[in-house]
């Protein structure tokens, strides 16, 4: 806040009028990403700006980079989905109650792809109960020995020494019956990206029973 005291002085004759003038600061912006990056899964942008000088901020203004913008009255997070595996740079400027519009502060991230899980079906056989489930699952940038893996067989006769969950590439696990039996892989890939599958399985077969006739004509 400051004073301004223009004078004039026509014909000999002078006047002063004062006025009020007010002085802002131009706010900082700042934010920063709380999520993972991942292909069409929410991104977070949290605010951090600030306001300086007693003034106060009253507008934020994002370009996101995917051709959408938002203006907010407060510093909500702001979420939004990129469908591409590449770099984005985002923008936020920010504006106090007075007016002053801060620069735009950009930050650039890396979108990673998200895995694509898919694995084979067994054929299980009574009463050996032993079925290999093999993993087939792909990601696009070629990371997939970097996958962490988590299966769930959907066996409620599950037991320590023969569990229904494994972190195995393609495991095996022992049915008691025929089911079907829901199974459900969960991968996460290298960038923390996360994506599951679940197939039902019911090829579980019984043992046969033999029997034969005999004609004794």
């Amino acid at each position: 806040k400051g004073n301004l005291f223009p004078s004039h002085d026509i014909g000999g004759l002078s006047d002063t009028a004062k006025a009020e003038v007010f002085l802002d600061s131009v706010p900082v912006p700042d934010f920063s990403i709380t999520s993972l990056t991942c292909i069409d899964k929410d991104i977070s942008f949290s605010d951090s700006s600030r306001a300086l000088g007693g003034s106060v901020l009253s507008e934020w203004q994002w370009n996101l980079a995917n051709g959408n913008s938002v203006i907010n009255a407060t510093n909500a997070i702001v979420k939004s989905k990129y469908s591409q595996q590449q770099q984005y740079t985002v923008g936020l400027k920010v504006k106090t109650a007075n007016g002053c519009l801060s620069p735009e502060k950009q930050i650039t991230f890396t979108n990673y792809p998200n895995p694509k899980p898919n694995f084979g079906i067994p054929v299980i056989c009574l009463p050996d109960g032993n079925g290999r489930f093999t993993d087939s699952s792909t990601i696009s940038d070629g990371s997939f020995a970097s996958f962490t893996r988590r299966w769930t067989f959907g066996d409620p006769n599950a037991t320590s020494q023969n569990p229904d969950t494994s972190s195995q590439l393609s495991p095996t696990h022992k049915y008691s019956g025929n089911g079907p039996y829901d199974v459900k892989l969960i991968l996460t890939s290298n960038n923390g990206c996360i994506d599951s599958i679940t197939k039902s399985i019911a090829t579980i077969y019984s043992q046969p029973k033999a029997d034969f006739y005999r004609d004794w004509e």
